[in-house]
């Protein structure tokens, strides 16, 4: 959308029936002696005056035989007026778009001016004009999968924004094909990597293992807006993505995240779109089937199938924490989130066991 600076660009979009409406005053014409001179039934023309329908190269022709001015005119009048139209529905999306996107975080360049922002936005996603982004995001972001139950207002270009930061995220990986057998084989090892304390230590491992496997992993701060915490989507060559947001700031929900959408890859298919909250007090309330299925895989790869058979009991001091963690070959912290969203430990019950994050730039670190 790319205009010439130095031309003065309307931020309005005046309608054609307006100058239609003025011909009509100045000869005295009613919407019913319009129809009639126009040969056009009623409800066209009322259609044409409220700018409700374009004006094609035979309308055009009608309307300079009935009102004046030439055909060329009154076509320009409407290509105009729905050029306009589709640069103030650009403007109305970007205005949108968060303001962290240029601030805090960074993603794109800041700018006061309203087609200079435009512009920016849609570099950064990609994509030509509005309509092209349209087509690329919202089947997605429409998608019965995006199911985020937040209070907090979605943004729908907030969201498309971080799925499209962990795109360019990953765009420098090497992915080897897609393989389902590859993938449900790596989950042990990456069980194992919840012992790790630091963010900068197992993200590139985990990043490593699923990369053997076909995946691409991203980890992406959200921006206002986006209240997701975990995302299954696709990279910029279509193969199969995890994205995480570390939305809450813990070991426990960031890896049942990576587990949730793990199971989202391996239950329901790598080509599949899933945007989740999972917002630790809804988590168990869910209605709908893919995510039970992907929740239930999820807490199992939490707590081994072993201890699941024993009927293991939840801890209820930090030395029986340790023993279950070891007894697991899972962190204690997964341990402990596992049994607060089970309900069978208060969220004040056992805390210090988790680990804490916080975002130093576009990195994670603990706290």
């Amino acid at each position: 959308m790319s205009v010439d600076n130095s031309e003065f660009i309307p931020r309005w979009a005046s309608p054609p029936g307006r100058s239609m409406r003025s011909a009509m005053e100045r000869q005295q014409l009613t919407l019913s002696s319009l129809a009639n001179s126009m040969h056009l039934d009623l409800e066209t023309v009322s259609q044409l005056v409220e700018s409700r329908a374009p004006i094609t190269t035979e309308i055009a022709h009608k309307l300079s035989q009935s009102l004046g001015s030439s055909p060329r005119f009154w076509l320009r009048r409407s290509e105009q007026y729905y050029e306009d139209r589709r640069r103030l529905d650009a403007d109305r999306w970007a205005q949108a778009a968060p303001p962290d996107l240029a601030s805090s975080l960074g993603w794109i360049q800041r700018t006061d001016n309203w087609l200079d922002r435009i512009d920016v936005l849609l570099e950064f996603f990609g994509v030509p004009d509005l309509e092209s982004w349209k087509a690329t995001y919202e089947p997605a972001l429409q998608q019965t999968q995006f199911r985020t139950t937040s209070a907090t207002p979605t943004s729908e270009i907030a969201v498309a924004a971080w799925l499209r930061r962990a795109q360019l995220q990953t765009r420098s990986l090497t992915l080897a094909p897609y393989n389902h057998t590859l993938f449900a084989g790596a989950i042990p090892a990456i069980r194992r990597l919840t012992w790790l304390k630091d963010p900068a230590v197992f993200l590139p491992r985990l990043r490593d293992l699923c990369a053997e496997a076909g995946v691409a992993v991203a980890l992406v701060k959200a921006p206002s807006g986006c209240p997701a915490s975990g995302a299954t989507y696709r990279t910029i060559e279509h193969e199969p993505m995890i994205v995480l947001s570390a939305r809450y700031l813990t070991d426990d929900h960031l890896w049942f995240t990576f587990f949730h959408e793990a199971a989202h890859v391996l239950l329901h298919g790598h080509e599949a779109v899933h945007v989740d909250s999972l917002e630790p007090e809804q988590i168990g309330h869910t209605t709908d089937r893919l995510e039970l299925e992907a929740n239930k895989w999820a807490a199992d790869k939490i707590i081994s199938d072993e201890l699941i058979g024993s009927q293991v009991r939840p801890p209820t001091s930090y030395r029986q924490l340790q023993l279950l963690a070891r007894q697991s070959g899972i962190a204690p912290g997964l341990i402990v989130g596992h049994f607060q969203h089970a309900g069978a430990l208060s969220y004040a019950q056992l805390n210090k066991a988790k680990r804490r994050y916080r975002w130093r730039g576009p990195s994670l670190e603990t706290i």
